[in-house]
């Protein structure tokens, strides 16, 4: 019990590749390319480590220690962020449905995202922005706005300099 909610047990005792079934079947309202992103995170680096972990007993310390063992192996910071995101989202919807009571990867400490390929920091990803962080640059929302002056604005917010 979690202040005064109850969840059947027995849907934090499935396996969390039965999991991924049900997710998939849940996530048909999705862009095709995003089902297909997901698969393949999941097939290819989420259940190879998790599949046969019960979704309602795993360990946040043991989902940071596979991130840190994916970049120890190479892959690229911004592709094992990934990865952590698929996972999240999986397990956030395993919330959302109440099979469990909360997402283990709310208590992980997540890998940073590479920077873009123009060198300037992403924003969202500082200072945690997200969604809607081109208003996070003064101007950069603004209709009719030159984009590379805004982009330059961008880099001096980014910087300190702004």
């Amino acid at each position: 019990m979690d202040r005064g909610r109850w969840l059947d047990p027995g849907g934090a005792d499935m396996a969390l590749a039965t999991w991924a079934g049900e997710f998939f079947s849940l996530a048909r309202r999705l862009s095709p390319l995003t089902q297909e992103a997901y698969r393949r995170d999941i097939d290819k680096y989420v259940l190879p480590r998790f599949g046969d972990c019960r979704i309602g007993r795993l360990p946040a310390d043991e989902i940071e220690n596979w991130l840190n063992d994916e970049v120890a192996s190479g892959l690229a910071p911004s592709s094992v962020h990934r990865h952590y995101r698929t996972l999240r989202r999986m397990l956030q919807v395993a919330v959302e449905k109440e099979r469990i009571l909360a997402n283990p990867c709310e208590r992980v400490q997540a890998p940073r995202g590479a920077p873009s390929r123009d060198g300037l920091p992403r924003l969202a990803r500082r200072g945690g922005a997200g969604r809607g962080a081109r208003r996070a640059v003064p101007g950069l929302h603004l209709p009719g706005g030159r984009l590379g002056d805004a982009l330059e604005r961008a880099g001096r917010v980014a910087t300190g300099e702004a």
